[in-house]
């Protein structure tokens, strides 16, 4: 066994260096040593994770996938518990799939993730509640089921005002475009020039990383909407043009 945690340790510290082709070859090799083992090892659960994670980075998709899903069914043939890494594989999943546009998969293992992150009830949680809530709003807004996607940007934004991350997280203005093209959808008019100006306001008061594309694409959704030509359904708009933070 010294052998095999020589080489899962030297995966971990080539992952740390981002070196992640060298990670898993190292991490490979460590599983490769314990398929000689008659016996299941919660470590063997652990590498595969490693390597879905490195793939992950590597922006592989379907070979994270795999890998991902093979730890996952580790640990649920070893009745292990451990949330922390049993979450992030359906985080990571969820991303994945997210980015392969298989999205009714991807709110599945976001929807595992959320719930075991919810169950942890810790503060050191919310920034992963604030994320995984505005992946499920995205992926339903994705996948045309607008009420859904509706709901969860809400629950999103509504943790992020209520916690230290008010005003700069990340994901909040994307939410609220979200939200805005949903109510253009609905035609809504004045409900959704609210939310595209709310997304300028908390772009302008963001110092740190105020994209120009983002600002001008508000804008123009504004003028749009200021126009006779107005109602733009969300279908034909260019989904391209919103941010997926996977």
């Amino acid at each position: 066994m010294k052998i095999v945690e020589l080489h899962f340790q030297t995966g971990v510290c080539y992952k740390k260096l981002e070196k992640y082709n060298c990670a898993i070859d190292q991490f490979i090799s460590a599983l490769e040593r314990l398929k000689d083992k008659e016996y299941l090892s919660m470590k063997e659960a652990d590498i595969y994770a490693e390597i879905g994670y490195g793939f992950n980075e590597l922006e592989s998709w379907t070979s994270s996938i795999e890998h991902c899903l093979t730890a996952l069914d580790w640990y649920r043939n070893m009745e292990i518990s451990n949330s922390d890494n049993i979450c992030r594989l359906h985080t990571t999943l969820g991303s994945c799939y997210g980015r392969t546009e298989m999205y009714n998969s991807a709110i599945e293992h976001f929807k595992n993730a959320l719930k075991i992150n919810e169950d942890n009830n810790s503060c050191s949680t919310v920034k992963e509640s604030i994320f995984l809530n505005h992946q499920l709003g995205y992926c339903y807004y994705m996948s045309e089921q607008y009420e859904m996607a509706f709901e969860y940007c809400e629950k999103s934004i509504y943790t992020v005002e209520r916690s230290l991350f008010h005003r700069k997280y990340y994901t909040m203005t994307d939410s609220y475009e979200i939200i805005a093209n949903i109510y253009v959808y609905y035609e809504e008019k004045t409900l959704a020039c609210n939310c595209y100006i709310r997304v300028l306001e908390l772009l302008s008061a963001d110092d740190e990383s105020v994209s120009i594309i983002k600002i001008s694409r508000i804008q123009n959704s504004l003028k749009s909407l200021n126009s006779k030509f107005w109602l733009h359904k969300v279908s034909d708009q260019p989904y391209s043009t919103l941010t997926a933070y996977f």
